[in-house]
């Protein structure tokens, strides 16, 4: 997997998943879809999709931890956006399982990216094989 490459699609991916976060009912699915997005940037496969999309939640993780932490008032609010849904179960307050929260959420964006970045790469595969097997 060219590193340089597997940062630019994890990027985008990152960008679609926090903009499909904001969106009510997509919130849900916003991680796989970001590595969906990242993975079929990426082009190379579902095994290197999987391995943009893997960075890509860990992209997300990072932001989201910098956003709980960093959000004296409301903590849990706009790291949500980022880290998922699943946070606003947690009712443990801005300092208590703060850290579970964090690494919980880190783990599943990680796992839900890599996720979709496989299928991102598989689709990716599949319509270069269509495009290279239509006639001319």
């Amino acid at each position: 997997m060219q590193l340089k490459h597997a940062r630019r699609s994890s990027v985008l991916g990152a960008v679609v998943s926090v903009i499909a976060g904001v969106l009510p009912f997509v919130s849900f699915v916003a991680p796989l879809l970001g590595g969906v997005v990242a993975g079929y940037v990426q082009r190379a496969g579902p095994r290197d999709g999987a391995g943009a999309g893997a960075l890509m939640g860990g992209l997300l993780a990072v932001l989201g931890a910098v956003l709980h932490v960093s959000s004296p008032v409301l903590p849990a609010v706009p790291a949500a956006v980022v880290l998922g849904p699943w946070v606003r179960g947690f009712g443990a307050g801005p300092f208590g399982g703060m850290t579970a929260i964090i690494a919980v959420s880190a783990v599943l964006l990680v796992i839900v990216g890599a996720a979709g970045g496989a299928v991102g790469g598989a689709l990716a595969g599949r319509s270069e094989r269509r495009q290279a097997n239509m006639p001319t």
